[in-house]
């Protein structure tokens, strides 16, 4: 892969293909974490929703393996709840059956149970496995109504992972008292919105990195695991 198709693609198992050797497993765990969110931020059962939290707290090593395979298995209590509940093999049946809206009815129940899938996936012992496979659903016809689009998917992967064929050499001088506090402050909230003033704030101490600072400036999305964020507070 280039970077011209780097920069342009939507395939996510290519694109992991390229950063696979050189991923930290934090960076692939933070990546499977925002597409559940992204998914759905308001997943029903607790269990799914702690899958998640405990997840993007291991990959920054604020919670333990032990804690990870158990909230593991709380989402997988969901998933295999979802699956034996009566009105989902209702919907199974009559979805069989050619009935419009059953069939619809169907077709939200597996939404539902991909979501909680996804859940599952993201505490795997394996990120990079995890995160693939929470792409797989997440691009599967089960999210065809309310799920992310591929694009938005590898832009995320693009946040997280940054210029992989031009690594950006990042001058401690940059990383300024005020540039680390907004930095922080956006990771530890989940809100990016003050990128534009992390960019004036580095520029301020010198960058002149336009890497960076268009990062920065741009769209986004940005998500924890941010490539800029992290070379700000110094995350591997």
């Amino acid at each position: 892969m280039t970077e011209a198709e780097w920069l342009a693609s939507e395939d996510i198992e290519a694109m992991f293909g390229v950063v696979r050797a050189r991923s930290k497993r934090r960076r692939s765990r933070l990546f499977a974490v925002a597409c559940c969110r992204a998914i759905d931020p308001a997943l029903p059962d607790p269990r799914s929703q702690r899958a998640i939290s405990i997840a993007e707290l291991h990959a920054d090593g604020s919670a333990t393996d032990a804690e990870l395979a158990s909230v593991m298995l709380g989402a997988h209590e969901v998933v295999l709840a979802r699956a034996s509940d009566p009105a989902v093999i209702e919907a199974a049946a009559s979805a069989s059956e050619g009935l419009t809206r059953k069939a619809a009815g169907m077709r939200q129940w597996s939404y539902r149970m991909g979501m909680e899938r996804a859940a599952e996936c993201v505490a795997v012992p394996h990120p990079y496995r995890a995160a693939v496979q929470v792409g797989e659903l997440v691009r599967s016809r089960l999210f065809h109504f309310q799920g992310p689009d591929r694009g938005a998917q590898a832009s995320i992967l693009r946040d997280i992972f940054g210029h992989i064929f031009r690594p950006v050499a990042f001058s401690p001088s940059w990383r300024t008292s005020v540039a680390v506090a907004l930095a922080a402050q956006m990771y530890e909230s989940r809100d990016f919105g003050a990128m534009p003033i992390l960019a004036d704030a580095l520029q301020d101490a010198g960058c002149d990195s336009a890497d960076v600072l268009d990062h920065c400036r741009g769209e986004g999305p940005h998500v924890r695991g941010c490539w800029v964020v992290d070379l700000v507070l110094g995350k591997e």
